[in-house]
């Protein structure tokens, strides 16, 4: 069922990564105060078509789909062979695909919208009508932690995924952002949701920029790491 978007309009800053804003984009949240003046902001709702999915949540949920599909066709063929006495590939493809068909209309993917400013970010998901927001004041943050993992397949290089922790003055993480590098070889780069690399990429920069307007404030410098999984 088609669902009705609230609208939130804003004087459109630019896109995290600097381009001019989408002049169709469509925020269903709109920015919270403390995050002070807006630097730039991203929405995967486009205004003409706000039921539609990008081409990246349209195969993530695809994905999703095929995969559930699967786990539930296991139990059903059983239950069809405990019933009629035979089964056969073609009987666990057809149950696969009855499933996954199930899975695409129940599920339905995560819309966001994103916003960073002067003093802070703020990530707003919308979920079956549902929308929740995180917000994240700069002031609160006292250290980034940077977890860069290379995946590895047989000794190749499957991905990079970056996950990034704000963490405040006891090590609570305040906002989290799990990025797919688009430069892993991988040709994976997000285009629906928040784009969570060019999220993460402002709010680490807008982070740098207030440190540099509150030199006094208690914060540590920001750490990487780099782990490998095969």
């Amino acid at each position: 069922m088609p669902m009705n978007w609230p609208d939130h309009r804003i004087d459109a800053p630019p896109q995290h990564d600097g381009t001019a804003a989408d002049p169709h984009g469509l925020f269903f949240a709109p920015p919270d105060p403390r995050v002070g003046v807006l630097r730039s902001a991203v929405t995967s709702v486009d205004a003409r078509a706000p039921n539609r999915l990008t081409p990246t949540e349209r195969r993530d949920q695809l994905t999703s789909a095929a995969f559930w599909g699967f786990l539930l066709a296991v139990p059903s063929s059983f239950i069809h062979l405990q019933v009629t006495g035979e089964t056969s590939v073609h009987q666990v493809a057809l149950h696969t695909a009855a499933w996954a068909l199930v899975v695409t209309f129940a599920r339905k993917p995560a819309r966001v919208c994103t916003y960073v400013g002067e003093d802070g970010a703020q990530r707003s998901t919308s979920k079956a009508g549902r929308v929740h927001t995180e917000v994240v004041c700069f002031r609160d943050v006292a250290q980034l932690l940077v977890r860069r993992t290379e995946r590895r397949v047989k000794g190749v290089r499957a991905a990079i995924v970056a996950t990034f922790w704000f963490l405040d003055a006891r090590n609570h993480v305040l906002l989290e952002v799990v990025t797919i590098e688009p430069d892993s070889g991988t040709g994976y780069v997000s285009d629906g949701a928040d784009r969570p690399h060019l999220f993460a990429a402002a709010v680490q920069k807008a982070l740098d920029a207030w440190r540099r307007r509150y030199p006094k404030a208690q914060s540590k410098p920001h750490r990487v790491e780099d782990v490998i999984e095969v």
